[in-house]
Parts: C-alpha cells; structure tokens; sequence
C-alpha cells in the first residue's frame, strides 16, 4: 500500500502527496508524518521531531513547512495526534525522500516539547493501523 493510500485508509487524506506532511481525520485528529531518524529522548521519554527551523525557516513558501506549522498550533491547542513512522531513503538528501513506512501502527502522540527552537511531539504508544482504519468505500 502507498503512504497515500495508508492516509486514506487512516481517514486522512493528504492534500497533496508530495509536500503535505499531515491530514486531519474526520473526528477532528491530526495524522502526520514523522522520520524514524528524527526521534530522541527527552527525559527518558521518546519525541519525534515536528519542525526542524534550521532546515525550513529561510524557506517560507515551502507548503509542507507552513502546513506542519499549523499542525504544532494545532496541537498546542488540544487537537489529538497520531504518528506514520517513515524511514528515509538517504539522510543526506535534500529534499528527503521516504524509503518505507510503519504500515502496522501509528503512533499515539503526547505532550510537546520545545527544544533548540524546534517542536517534538512524545510518541506515547504503538497502536494497530488496522484499529484506525475507516470503511473502504465501494466504487
């Protein structure tokens, strides 16, 4: 299955499959992508880093940044958050791209974090994909 297709499937169609880096599902909760590579400890607690300034900040105009920045906004304000795990391709490369995906579970957001001047989100729990997803509509 695609990442796009998994957003569907999540109730959370991406507006656009290049650049966007979350969706919202029907009950109001945000899914978004987040790198595998980009997770750390912040008092013995797992985070995944939501916005990465040093890397977007001179480049206003990028949508994916903008959009991921109204997510934090979003979350900061009560919105629930679930996480897709992705594995890049090459660490190195800019633009990323995404070798694979965590297609069995999402990931259960929790508190926010600031540090360094960027937003990491705690990564709460594993839960099954399956457990979120939404009725296939029949065509």
């Amino acid at each position: 299955m695609t990442q796009s297709e998994f957003f569907k499937r999540l109730g959370a169609p991406l507006k656009n499959t290049r650049w966007s880096w979350g969706a919202h599902r029907a009950d109001g909760a945000l899914v978004l992508r987040v790198w595998k590579d980009r997770t750390q400890q912040f008092d013995g607690r797992p985070f995944a880093m939501l916005t990465h300034h040093n890397r977007y900040a001179d480049n206003q105009g990028n949508l994916g940044y903008k959009e991921r920045n109204g997510h934090v906004e979003e979350i900061r304000a009560g919105t629930p958050c679930y996480m897709v795990m992705c594995q890049v391709e090459d660490i190195t490369a800019s633009p990323r791209q995404i070798r694979s995906f965590d297609q069995d579970n999402v990931y259960l957001g929790g508190a926010l974090h600031e540090s360094q001047g960027d937003w990491w989100i705690e990564i709460v729990q594993p839960i099954p994909a399956a457990d979120l997803f939404t009725p296939v509509m029949q065509q």
